[in-house]
This record gives structure tokens, C-alpha cells and sequence, in this order.
């Protein structure tokens, strides 16, 4: 071998320790296609999630509905803007794109002390979907945006991850409607966000409320 092929072959591979180095020693890349289309590489170290296009993070969301082992690489990605330097607005676009969708007069609602539990029961029982059975709200559920040490958020901005959420929840259903809301604050998402949307969602034909 040549003295300058030997030197071309040590400064390519400095090089290629250099950006291992930079790059914090490994990346993760997303690049599933989800059956809808084909996502470009995604570097878990860089760029910033701020790069990242509004279309590829919806597409990256349309996953959710998928088996699970197509799903895992999107929780990574979503993990990943999240964890970002811009949080909240991170946390904001996922609200505004994850899955939260319900079939006909299957929605069920709750609000108060104890309310989340009975509605879940409800729901489990008659083929209902509260917020948090949806793919969408699990997710956003399992990311504890109200335990601001690890979300990263305030308080005041993770209510507003979950009112954009229960918004788009309320915005989606269709039939008939259920809540349990007994006890419930004036101020609560439910009587502020959720219940004026389903009275001006013209696909909702009734909407009871109770708490037992």
C-alpha cells in the first residue's frame, strides 16, 4: 500500500472517530414508513427537533394505530422532541396530531374526584373510549406532564398540553356522549374545554352527565 493511501485511510477514519465523538457516540434513526409514506433519518443527537417538519411528526403519529413493533421506534422519535430544549411547544404539537379519535356514541368523558375510574369502568364494560384509551391520550398519559421535574413543563402549560388534547377529543366524537362529572370544578377542562365543544360539535346528539 501506498505511504499516501495509509495516510488517506488514518485521516478517514480520525474522522469518522471525530464525529462519533461529536455525535455522543450513537444515534437513533427513524426512517419507517408506516405504510403511508417514507420518513427521512432522524438523528436523536442532531439537529433539534426543531428542524423537524410538522408533516413528518404527523406521520410519525399516524403510527400509533399500527402493531407494536412499528409503533416503538415512534415513541423513541416522540420521546426525543419532547425531550427537547422547546418542550412545551413539542408537547403542544403532539396534541395537536396524536391519535384521539373515537367510533359513534363511544366517548366518554369524567371530571371530579373518583370520576376517572368509574368512567373507565363504564367505558371498559360498554365498548366506550375515555381520553386515555385512545392511543393518542395513553401516550400522553404515560409522558406525566404534570410532574414538572420530569416532564419539564409548568403546571399551567401541561393543563394546556391536556386541554388542546381533550379539545380535539370532544371536537372528534359523534352520537351520543357520557361523562362523569359529579363533583367537578367550575374550572375544570371538562366544564371549560370539553363540554362547549361537544354542545357545538353538531355530530354529538346527546350528552348525559352523571357520576354513578
Amino acid at each position: 500500500m501506498h505511504k499516501v493511501q495509509r495516510l488517506w485511510l488514518v485521516a478517514f477514519f480520525w474522522l469518522l472517530g471525530l464525529l462519533a465523538v461529536s455525535a455522543g457516540g450513537s444515534s437513533i434513526t427513524f426512517n419507517y414508513d408506516c405504510g403511508i409514506r417514507e420518513l427521512t433519518a432522524y438523528d436523536a443527537q442532531f439537529p433539534p427537533a426543531s428542524v423537524y417538519d410538522g408533516a413528518a411528526i404527523l406521520t410519525a403519529n399516524e403510527c400509533w394505530h399500527r402493531p407494536a413493533e412499528i409503533r416503538a421506534p415512534f415513541i423513541k422519535f416522540a420521546e426525543f422532541l419532547a425531550a427537547d430544549s422547546g418542550a412545551f411547544a413539542n408537547y403542544m404539537r403532539q396534541a395537536q396530531t396524536l391519535d384521539v379519535s373515537t367510533a359513534p356514541n363511544t366517548a366518554v368523558f369524567y371530571s371530579g374526584p373518583g370520576n376517572r375510574a368509574l368512567a373507565e369502568q363504564f367505558a371498559t364494560a360498554n365498548g366506550g373510549t375515555t381520553l386515555e384509551m385512545t392511543p393518542g391520550g395513553a401516550w400522553l398519559d404515560q409522558q406525566q406532564l404534570f410532574n414538572t421535574a420530569q416532564s419539564g413543563l409548568t403546571t399551567e402549560q401541561a393543563a394546556q398540553v391536556w386541554s388542546t388534547l381533550s379539545q380535539r377529543f370532544a371536537q372528534g366524537a359523534s352520537g351520543n356522549a357520557v361523562g362523569f362529572v359529579n363533583g367537578a370544578r367550575a374550572g375544570s377542562i371538562f366544564n371549560t374545554v370539553e363540554y362547549p365543544t361537544l354542545v357545538n360539535n353538531p355530530s354529538i346528539v346527546n350528552v348525559i352527565t352523571g357520576g354513578h
